[in-house]
């Protein structure tokens, strides 16, 4: 008799890091930070995984971007053998992946497909609790467990300690991705370990409270990235992109994580979709993607 065969579609969605600032390191290396994840529902990659209950626990992967088709080093591949360790159970799984998130971008694509193929799992096994699929996730990433929950939220420690926020305000967004890539280890290599410390003036506090309060000009006032500074003078392109959407009334430019894609904030839908337009005819051609 052939083995069962069990097919889950399911999406994983993109995210910026609207503030980030970094608090601390620890003695192991990791940094501390303090910063507020917004998910992109609307980026998302598209995973396929089929599992097969022959008790063999082999995984496979494909997809349409070639750099994702290493079983060994995919982090799908070690969310699924991870998992299947930790609950006991020895399925095979074919993983197709569809790769709409750019890589190389700050927006968290391999952890949200990370968090999804754990997601996909437990759905199925229900085998670890909450907190037990949340260390599993943090194993893999600092950033997986905020995919668990996929909201906007504060996320403080290494990435463990998160906080939903109750914001219904519209955040009028214009996410952009660069041609080129920055790697996340390159960035804290680089980075000025001057600006790691505590927030004097208190604007994540601040912030998180703007957002709550659906006051979003008080929220732009409040943005910071400490990757900033070392992004925009190594590529000065960025602060001629900034200054272009401020010209065209964006209330905040700013970096998402270690880059390379950056956000502009709009007060509402209207100065965004013009300064879209106004934009893409100037820049374009040295974005991979963009959205609102």
């Amino acid at each position: 008799m052939s083995p069962k065969e069990t097919i889950f579609q399911t999406s994983a969605a993109a995210k910026i890091n609207l503030s980030l600032k970094l608090v601390g390191r620890r003695a192991d290396g990791y940094h501390l930070l303090d910063s507020i994840f917004v998910p992109v529902l609307e980026l998302a990659d598209e995973l396929t995984l089929t599992l097969l209950e022959d008790g063999k626990g082999g995984v496979s992967i494909s997809s349409n971007n070639a750099e994702m088709t290493d079983a060994e080093n995919n982090l799908c591949t070690k969310a699924f053998r991870l998992y299947c360790r930790k609950a006991a159970v020895s399925p095979s799984c074919r993983i197709h992946l569809e790769k709409k998130i750019p890589i190389g971008a700050g927006l968290g694509g391999g952890s949200s497909d990370c968090a999804a193929v754990l997601k996909l799992l437990n759905s199925f096994y229900h085998k670890l609790s909450e907190t037990e699929l949340h260390e599993t996730a943090l194993s893999l990433g600092a950033d997986v467990p905020f995919f668990l929950i996929n909201k906007i939220s504060r996320v403080r420690g290494i990435g463990e300690n998160i906080t939903t926020l109750e914001c219904s305000a519209k955040l009028n967004l214009l996410i952009l991705a660069p041609v080129f890539s920055i790697s996340t280890p390159w960035a804290f290599k680089h980075l000025d370990p001057s600006v790691i410390g505590d927030d004097p003036s208190n604007l994540t506090d601040k912030l998180n409270l703007a957002l709550q309060n659906d006051d979003i000009l008080t929220a732009a006032e409040c943005l910071q990235n400490d990757f900033e500074s070392l992004l925009f003078s190594k590529f000065p392109a960025y602060l001629i992109w900034k200054k272009y959407l401020l010209d065209l009334s964006a209330l905040h430019v700013g970096i998402s994580g270690s880059g390379s894609s950056f956000f502009a904030l709009f007060a509402n839908k209207d100065t965004l979709e013009n300064a879209r337009h106004k934009f893409f005819d100037r820049y374009g051609i040295f974005f991979r993607k963009a959205l609102y």
